[in-house]
């Protein structure tokens, strides 16, 4: 291990997000992966090769030896190479493992869900280490989230009058592979806009998940989750490698009042399309011919990542009305936009830096925006 790399520590191997983050790191020309990590407790291997570099792995109850092992001469001086963590371990631990982390003064990234950034904020703030929690790293997907925030406390109740209808796709139970259960909960990112929708007046919104899993048949015209492996293949286009592992969105949002707010919304959200840093490395395709509607899609370099505004006319069944519709999607296949954004993340952290006791500080993903 060299120092002229930063080190940076993945706690969570041999997990799926762990695992692809640590290979980018390896790949990095400006961090180095340290050779020492926690696993789960469920992982019985004591030492695991990843793309050739050797880790010893500690179980969550060996974390004091763990910590004896980072400060020894055996392993490479972490702590004064301004080493930094990422955990991607589990909900159970990740509070915590972020109270260690401050305890030893580790900055850290955790994209471990299940923790409440707030929950850890007195910690970081005490030990004087940067942190940065989100559950979310893919940085476009963020972004949106945010607009739609900051959209929400700018104009409420701008949308009334309006009506949404989301559809969303993630892993569906293979009957093949009774081990596979897939994502039987709603869509968080969908709840968590549905919060933004709802101040601005969108009708139902926000949705609450535990309803939608006990009575799916009331939601049918407003969420639809789509948890079939067939439909979302045949129908909807994902492709066969993705089946286990994707994250489809789409939000219409029709203006049945013709308010100035949904108008008001397209423009923020293309402007965010084709402004915002989130999109870097993205192409970006425009059109604004009456025929196709007005519209932006940005993809991503490698194509598993669309995300799309568009504004369309569309007849209203009631009324046989024309009337605005607003249709905004964002696909994502795999999990390589949260690896990539960790990267993000893992950067933005050493250019903070640590900081003094009591003044840690405590970021979000927006922050990498």
């Amino acid at each position: 291990m060299t120092t002229t790399k930063t080190p940076v520590m993945v706690n969570g191997l041999p997990g799926k997000m762990a695992t692809l983050v640590a290979n980018k790191i390896r790949q990095s020309d400006e961090f180095e992966l340290y050779p020492y990590a926690l696993k789960g407790s469920s992982e019985k291997r004591d030492y695991l090769n990843v793309g050739g570099t050797e880790v010893q792995l500690f179980g969550p109850d060996q974390r004091e030896a763990y910590s004896l092992v980072v400060r020894s001469g055996r392993a490479p001086p972490f702590h004064k190479l301004d080493g930094i963590v990422v955990d991607f371990t589990t909900p159970k631990s990740a509070l915590e493992n972020a109270r260690y982390y401050c305890n030893n003064g580790w900055n850290f990234a955790m994209g471990t869900t299940g923790i409440n950034p707030e929950d850890a904020r007195q910690s970081v703030k005490i030990s004087g280490v940067t942190a940065l929690i989100a559950p979310n790293m893919a940085r476009p997907v963020v972004g949106f989230m945010k607009l739609n925030a900051d959209f929400a406390n700018a104009y409420p109740s701008s949308l009334s009058g309006c009506t949404i209808k989301i559809e969303e796709s993630h892993q569906a139970p293979d009957p093949k592979r009774p081990e596979f259960k897939g994502k039987r909960d709603p869509s968080g990112t969908a709840i968590k806009l549905s919060e933004a929708f709802g101040k601005m007046g969108i009708e139902g919104c926000p949705f609450d998940p535990t309803d939608i899993m006990a009575h799916p048949e009331k939601y049918r015209e407003q969420f639809v989750m789509i948890r079939e492996r067939s439909y979302q293949e045949k129908v909807l286009g994902v492709p066969p490698e993705y089946l286990d592992g994707h994250g489809w969105h789409t939000y219409l949002i029709t203006d049945n009042s013709i308010s100035k707010g949904h108008n008001e919304l397209y423009k923020a959200t293309r402007d965010f399309m084709e402004r915002s840093v989130a999109f870097e490395g993205y192409s970006k395709v425009s059109n604004d011919t009456a025929k196709d509607g007005c519209n932006v899609t940005r993809v991503s370099a490698d194509g598993n990542v669309i995300l799309k505004v568009e504004l369309l006319l569309v007849l209203e069944e009631k009324t046989k009305r024309t009337v605005p519709q607003l249709k905004t999607v964002h696909n994502v296949n795999g999990r390589n936009i949260y690896a990539d954004g960790t990267i993000e993340c893992i950067k933005l952290i050493r250019r903070q830096g640590r900081s003094e006791a009591g003044s840690g500080k405590l970021l979000s993903m927006t922050d990498t925006l």
